[in-house]
């Protein structure tokens, strides 16, 4: 149950509660796993507001996540390359354990990778028309246009703010595409979309 809830919930925190849940629902079934993953995915604490943001997404999650958002669609090999610059060798884990998990992908150069990968998207993104006339929006259109594209219309008020002051010196500074491609990757960045 402890597993479960560390691989799939909020690693620093677990009620004895919803630990008896998912303990009860493995026993009831002959330690089947599925049942201790429904029990898990079912109970309220899983769904909770606080538990949101709490789990920093594995590289292949936040790339699998931004070609959903976009509608683009990497080759496997590119998906790979993409991986392997964030230290996610795909197929390959460093141990029979698999790969980290949570702070594990916050090293420095995990962070670089990601920052390339969402420089690198952002141009064949720029080739859909994803952000296209964002120049033409108010800041607060603007703001709510690239946070809802990355599935954060609830963004704090802090990452809120940090979209909406980018934009408005953006918007002096850079051309249509140019703006279009910085949108996304100040997007891809934010925290939200690299949590879970």
């Amino acid at each position: 149950a402890v597993k479960l809830w560390r691989e799939f919930g909020d690693p620093g925190w677990a009620s004895a509660e919803v630990l008896n849940a998912i303990a009860d629902a493995l026993k009831a079934d002959d330690l089947r796993l599925m049942a201790g993953i429904r029990a898990l995915f079912l109970h309220d604490d899983f769904w909770a507001p606080e538990r949101r943001f709490c789990m920093v997404k594995p590289p292949l999650s936040w790339i699998v996540e931004l070609q959903r958002r976009t509608g683009l669609r990497l080759s496997e090999s590119r998906l790979d390359q993409r991986c392997d610059t964030m230290g996610h060798r795909l197929l390959l884990p460093p141990s029979v354990g698999g790969w980290g998990h949570n702070t594990a992908w916050l090293s420095a150069a995990a962070l670089l990778g990601r920052a390339r990968t969402a420089r690198d998207l952002s141009f064949d993104v720029d080739d859909t028309g994803f952000f296209a006339g964002l120049a033409d929006q108010s800041p607060d259109a603007a703001t709510n246009r690239i946070l809802n594209a990355f599935g954060v219309p609830d963004a704090s008020d802090g990452t809120r703010g940090v979209v909406r002051d980018w934009f408005e010196d953006a918007i002096e500074e850079l051309n249509g595409s140019t703006l279009e491609r910085e949108a996304f990757r100040m997007g891809a960045l934010l925290p939200e979309v690299n949590l879970s």
